[in-house]
């Protein structure tokens, strides 16, 4: 399934490290070591769906049993007929994920059972996310060698009950493959239970997958059972919303055709299972919806609560029912939905509909940040915030869940941010650091998404990636980690000196080699009016480029590499030169993007100011002409208002930030219940992008910012506005910052707690008061 070229680097990877016991597939006699299985038949006819039984006993109940367990794709890991484990985290041939798991708590002495199923699409149905190249199931026991794969003892079946669907039609760019047709009566039906008779099951053979496999870098999703909330409409029925309470059954006569929509009244990342009873070759559709469309063409959804003379467009899985007793039906891969929409056509046998729930999962992020003011408008905004986040967030960072589920930079970046200013937990963030550094290219780029098995190259994101990088200087300062991602730093940057034109010292990229996206904002989404061979020089490319340049001489001045920050430093400095000297538009007062004057956007002189491109003395009037908008620029949409609010921040306009929440509550108004890829018209409801004010709220808002690497230090610098209180806390690698602040007739009173070790400086009205570890209070006039 994936292309051959990481194939070759899979195994080329594999031959050359030395792996350790717990995180290889070396091979060793007997059965210390696991190997890759798949059932008997063609080998080269890979099964899309095989499931796998182990039947062994025990003596008695072990505190613990260590397995390592992995798959091609997906699998979902059984033991004793209960799920355990699902997984592998997502990644590439080079660096396969296994997960780590205990199973103690499941085993009983005596006879137990472990069964696994697996997804491996071929790639023309698989999620663009999927870097897989063939089926095969892994599991290595630590603690009982005797359960591993290749032990001989494994038995296996391909399961021909599933056929992928064709893509839905969405309207829009869809990556998330083919969801399911799945025949209930090819279906071997209760194979992950002990009772299961497999004696028809073939021993599982070896398989030959080149995965160099490392233990996932993240711990195990978060998964809770829940509910529907209520019955929107129904056609041909009528059915109470005690169903969705598992305490009414709906019976459907033989040749009926029937719809029932229902409401979970936000957005969930889930596995719905559906019940069932007879209706022998009845068809159920399992349809799945952000929301219904006023104009699917246009993308207009309108108020996400109605329905009333709305069209359904949404993906949906297929049913074909054999008609035995209490069926379960769960996708192999979580479904994203607001609105889930059954339609059924049975056949000459009544279906009996017994139950309808869901079990959502989730990357285990704790919200430990707390931010209450006395607005409480602005708590809506945090919930949605974080909601979104969450559904951003399950084995990597996510752009959105409904459409696409890649990892995206640019999104990442904000989205790394937010989850560990919320949970203090950053490792989904190091893993993405990770990716897109394993993302390099023999370009010189990083891809703009990662794991992707078709590359994608956005440079702009390349330089968002450096960023990342010193972000999480700041935040941890793992200088080991760090020093990992110089290698695809430097060759990155290299690459973006060679396409710097010597004549003007500016970027050029020509549009057949790579996507200059920026932001969803007109030419900045494509730049496609461009002819296709037009290499003039950008100022915006070179601006964002300054940007990074920036970032990487924080992080080689970090790591003791002087010589190269300082290379980089000039390398600045001389671009910003070029960019001033051939881009300011002195009449105008602001930066122009290109240097025939014809394109000016915010986002030029955003970049502008946060680069010090533009003089410091100009950098509060310039930001003063974009909130005032005295000169027309191409205006920044919900994703680069990240990078506006930095400049509020570091012009001194930071109390105007709450002002500035406009497009958030006018989503509110639409009854959105995450954040919208862009202003209405919008293809995705949920981008977590858009929850940066839950980053705000504590990083402008209440002013908490690390003043140096691995936050030894401390900022806090609160921009309130018009608000009157702010008690607002955030995890720290040492404890708990807490800050709490009351605006006064005369001033500020504020209360401050920084963890153990933890120093800095408070300001407020021009003032700097140094602040120490423990709790003190401030009274400023």
């Amino acid at each position: 399934m994936i292309r051959k070229k990481w194939c070759e680097i899979a195994a080329l990877v594999a031959v050359g490290i030395a792996l350790s016991v717990l995180s290889s597939v070396a091979a060793e006699p007997d059965l210390k070591s696991a190997s890759w299985i798949v059932p008997q038949g063609d080998a080269s006819a890979s099964p899309a769906v095989s499931h796998y039984r182990l039947l062994f006993n025990l003596d008695a109940v072990p505190e613990s049993y260590v397995a390592e367990v992995s798959a091609s794709s997906i699998f979902h890991l059984y033991l004793n007929g209960v799920r355990v484990a699902s997984g592998p985290a997502l990644g590439d041939p080079a660096h396969w994920c296994y997960e780590t798991v205990d199973l103690a708590g499941h085993l009983k002495a005596g006879e137990n059972v472990l069964a696994a199923v697996v997804w491996s699409p071929e790639e023309k149905f698989a999620p663009v996310s999927f870097m897989g190249e063939s089926a095969g199931f892994y599991l290595k026991g630590l603690t009982d060698p005797s359960i591993s794969t290749g032990s001989g003892t494994w038995k296996a079946v391909s399961n021909e009950a599933y056929r992928p669907l064709r893509k839905p039609r969405l309207y829009s760019f869809y990556a998330l493959g083919s969801f399911e047709k799945f025949d209930g009566s090819q279906h071997p039906w209760g194979w992950e239970q002990p009772t299961f008779d497999d004696r028809a099951w073939e021993t599982a053979v070896a398989a030959s997958v080149n995965y160099n496999l490392v233990p996932s870098r993240i711990p195990l999703r978060g998964y809770r059972p829940d509910r529907l909330r209520q019955i929107r409409d129904t056609k041909g029925i009528k059915v109470s919303d005690q169903f969705l309470s598992g305490k009414a059954p709906v019976r459907i006569p033989p040749n009926k055709t029937v719809t029932i929509l229902c409401d979970r009244e936000e957005l969930v990342n889930a596995y719905p299972e559906l019940r069932f009873s007879g209706g022998k070759g009845a068809s159920i559709e399992v349809g799945y919806a952000e929301s219904l469309f006023e104009d699917p063409k246009k993308r207009q959804k309108g108020d996400r609560d109605q329905i009333k003379g709305k069209e359904w467009v949404g993906s949906f899985d297929l049913i074909t029912a054999d008609g035995g007793n209490d069926r379960l039906y769960r996708p192999l891969w979580f479904r994203t939905f607001r609105y889930l929409r059954l339609k059924i056509k049975t056949a000459d046998e009544p279906l009996t509909l017994v139950d309808l729930s869901y079990e959502s999962v989730a990357y285990p992020f704790e919200e430990v940040a707390k931010f209450d003011a006395n607005d409480k408008t602005l708590d809506r905004i945090w919930n949605v915030g974080w909601r979104t986040l969450r559904l951003c967030a399950v084995d990597m960072f996510y752009d959105c869940p409904y459409y696409e589920r890649l990892q995206y930079v640019g999104d990442t970046r904000i989205e790394a941010l937010i989850s560990v200013y919320v949970s203090g937990d950053d490792r989904l963030m190091r893993k993405a650091i990770s990716l897109y550094n394993d993302s390099l290219g023999d370009e010189g780029l990083t891809a703009s998404r990662y794991p992707s098995h078709i590359r994608r190259i956005i440079p702009t994101f390349c330089n968002w990636w450096i960023a990342m990088v010193d972000d999480y200087r700041l935040l941890n300062g793992d200088k080991e980690f760090i020093q990992e991602m110089l290698p695809s730093i430097r060759t990155v940057i290299d690459r973006f000196k060679r396409f710097t034109d010597e004549k003007t010292g500016l970027v050029t990229f020509s549009a057949l080699e790579e996507w200059d996206f920026v932001d969803w904002s007109g030419y900045l989404s494509h730049g496609k009016e461009r002819k296709t061979d037009d290499r003039t020089p950008s100022g915006l490319l070179s601006l964002n480029h300054i940007y990074g340049l920036d970032r990487a001489v924080n992080i080689m001045r970090y790591v003791g590499d002087e010589e190269t920050a300082l290379e980089y430093e000039a390398l600045s400095k001389n671009m910003k030169k070029a960019v001033y000297a051939q881009c300011w538009d002195e009449d105008k007062g602001v930066l122009t993007d290109d240097l025939r004057m014809e394109r000016y956007s915010e986002h030029a002189n955003l970049l502008g100011i946060l680069t010090d491109t533009i003089p410091l003395e100009d950098q509060q009037q310039v930001m003063r002409t974009i909130l005032d908008q005295n000169v027309e620029l191409m205006p920044t949409t919900i994703y680069f208002r990240f990078y506006y609010n930095r400049v509020l921040v570091k012009t001194g306009l930071a109390d105007e930030y709450l002002d500035s929440l406009g497009p958030w509550h006018d989503q509110l108004k639409l009854n959105l219940t995450t954040w919208a890829e862009k202003p209405e018209p919008s293809r995705s409801d949920c981008h977590a992008w858009g929850s940066s004010p839950n980053y705000e709220f504590l990083a402008t808002v209440a002013g908490i910012t690390p003043a140096s690497s691995g936050f030894a230090t401390v900022r806090i610098a609160p921009a309130l506005g018009a608000l009157e209180s702010v008690d607002a806390r955030m995890p720290h690698p040492n404890g708990m910052i807490e800050v709490k602040l009351r605006q006064t007739d005369t001033g500020l009173a504020a209360q401050i707690s920084l963890p153990i070790e933890v120093t800095g400086t408070f300001e407020w009205g021009g003032k700097q008061i140094p602040l120490k570890a423990g709790e003190q209070m401030l009274s400023i006039d």
